[in-house]
Parts: C-alpha cells; sequence; structure tokens
C-alpha cells in the first residue's frame, strides 16, 4: 500500500515537472503561409525553377498549431507539363516555448532535403 502510494506521488510530481515547458503559442496560419512562400520565391530566385507550388499548411500534431507543416513543389523548365516535379520539400513552420524564447520568434527547419542551396535548421527547445 505504501508503495502504491509513494509511486502515485512521484508520478504525480513528475507531471507538475513537465507541464511548465510545454507551454507555446499558436503559429498564425496566414503569418507561417507567408513565411512558406517568401522562402519558396527566394529558392526560385536562386535555383532554375520556373515555377512553384504550396500545398496547403497542416498542424504537424493533431490539435494545436504550434509546429506548422507546409509542402512546396517546383518545376523546371522541363518537368513544367509533366506529372512530375522538380523537387519537392517539406517544411516546419513553429515557435519555441515560452521559456525558451522571449521575443516570439518563427523558425522554420527542414524535415526533408532541401531544393535550394540554403537548408532550414531552426533551434529546437
Amino acid at each position: 500500500m505504501r508503495r502504491k502510494l509513494v509511486t502515485a506521488v512521484a508520478a504525480a510530481l513528475a507531471g507538475l515537472t513537465f507541464t511548465g515547458t510545454a507551454h507555446a503559442d499558436n503559429v498564425n496560419l496566414n503569418t507561417a503561409g507567408a513565411k512558406c512562400s517568401s522562402y519558396a520565391n527566394s529558392v526560385m530566385r536562386q535555383m532554375d525553377y520556373v515555377r512553384w507550388e504550396r500545398n496547403r499548411l497542416t498542424q504537424a500534431f493533431a490539435g494545436h498549431s504550434h509546429y506548422t507543416r507546409c509542402t512546396i513543389k517546383y518545376d523546371t523548365a522541363g518537368t513544367r507539363y509533366s506529372k512530375n516535379w522538380a523537387c519537392t520539400e517539406t517544411i516546419d513552420i513553429y515557435m519555441l516555448p515560452h521559456d525558451s524564447d522571449r521575443n516570439r520568434t518563427i523558425f522554420m527547419t527542414h524535415l526533408t532535403d532541401a531544393c535550394g542551396y540554403k537548408v532550414l535548421r531552426g533551434p529546437r527547445p
């Protein structure tokens, strides 16, 4: 009985310990979309792509939008009218937890290989 009580108290305290680090702001989907589009435009300017298309922004994790995700597809002149894209990349757009970043900066990081020269590697909490 005493062992069960000690285990229950330890589990409750452990739960309290981690709740403070999980708070983060939701990323505004319009702002995230603008950052994703701006990045895609910069990649298109530096590479030999003739157009790009961004899929709908999605929540990276169900139930909240602390992390949003966008997928960008690029076409070259050779792939423009085919069913295949020249390159596809997926990017996470996120904010750090409240205790990690007081400026509320929105970061971006690649989940897949980059289609341009710049690889996004934002900080992790």
